[in-house]
């Protein structure tokens, strides 16, 4: 089975308007009807655009989250486990030639961050 490598980018600017959300209410949560309590929610916007670069297919997520300021760029690669490394090593160098620095990356996960910007 195969592994997805991906790194988040903050602080990237949309060139367009996000795909419009639909609404949470109007729908029962998955886990709510497996009898799951949801801990957290918020809305996550996203547009994904599929291309090629290394030689490899890759997914590039424009993300927003209301609760969080900016806008977020997932970039992701489906990979076998022994190659987890050089497909990063291809992501980070996509996301170079973007302009988007080491130091701009984040590990960060939606829901910490969300949660924490609640609690301030």
């Amino acid at each position: 089975m195969g592994r997805c490598a991906s790194d988040t980018s903050r602080g990237m600017r949309s060139p367009g308007a996000a795909s419009a959300a639909r609404s949470i209410a109007a729908r029962p949560c998955t886990g709510c009807t497996l009898g799951y309590v949801p801990v957290i929610a918020f809305e996550k916007r996203c547009r994904n655009y599929t291309f090629k670069a290394q030689d490899r297919q890759m997914l590039a997520t424009l993300v927003r989250v209301p609760e969080i300021d900016g806008t977020f760029l997932e970039v992701e690669t489906l990979v076998e486990a022994d190659h987890v490394q050089a497909a990063l090593a291809d992501i980070r160098e996509v996301l170079a030639e973007l302009g988007i620095a080491g130091e701009d990356l984040t590990r960060e996960l939606y829901t910490n961050a969300v949660r924490a910007r609640r609690n301030a």
